[in-house]
């Protein structure tokens, strides 16, 4: 049960292990300040409801705000059909 989910969830998280990897290999450091646009990647399906996510963007727009001073983040909205 749920075998195919589990290996396509487990290939999902070799990669991202792979390029948190290759990222803590770079010695270039992003100043995201100079950043024109920051884009949050967003992937609900988790159970925990478009009101709690809504929460959550503002609450993480804000601290963006506070922390690099812009509004120029903007969040993408991933489903199961994007790659």
């Amino acid at each position: 049960m749920f075998e195919k989910e589990k290996e396509l969830f487990g290939e999902l998280l070799i990669r991202q292990i792979e390029r948190i990897d290759k990222i803590k290999l770079s010695e270039e450091i992003t100043d995201y300040k100079n950043k024109k646009k920051i884009i949050i990647g967003i992937c609900g399906g988790d159970g925990i409801g478009p009101i709690i996510t809504l929460q959550a963007k503002k609450n993480f727009r804000i601290r963006i705000e506070r922390r690099i001073g812009t509004r120029k983040n903007n969040f993408k909205r991933y489903n199961r059909t994007n790659n």
